[in-house]
């Protein structure tokens, strides 16, 4: 598990007209069933990503150790307020 900060990116019409708003996660990977479900989507499902519920307001991507991620699916809030991303290698890349 690691504590470190992500730029959640909602994506706009161009790169320039991303929003994009730095918060701190609690990242760690995903299990074998995550991964597995994912594989069914044709996902490669990468980390789990929980923050805080109000700093997320469904943004597509995230930016971590400089590489983008899509976001597949949440979950939460949670009873401690927060909400997890699952992330996969970014959508409409090779």
């Amino acid at each position: 598990m690691i504590e470190d900060a992500i730029k959640l990116i909602d994506l706009g019409e161009t790169a320039e007209d991303d929003r994009t708003a730095e918060v701190i996660a609690t990242i760690t990977p995903v299990s074998r069933d995550e991964t597995f479900q994912a594989s069914q989507m044709q996902m490669k499902a990468r980390y789990r990503m929980e923050v805080w519920a109000e700093e997320y307001d469904g943004q597509d991507e995230v930016e971590w150790d400089d590489k983008k991620y899509s976001i597949y699916r949440t979950y939460g809030p949670t009873d401690s307020g927060r909400i997890e991303l699952y992330v996969c290698d970014r959508i409409g890349t090779v």
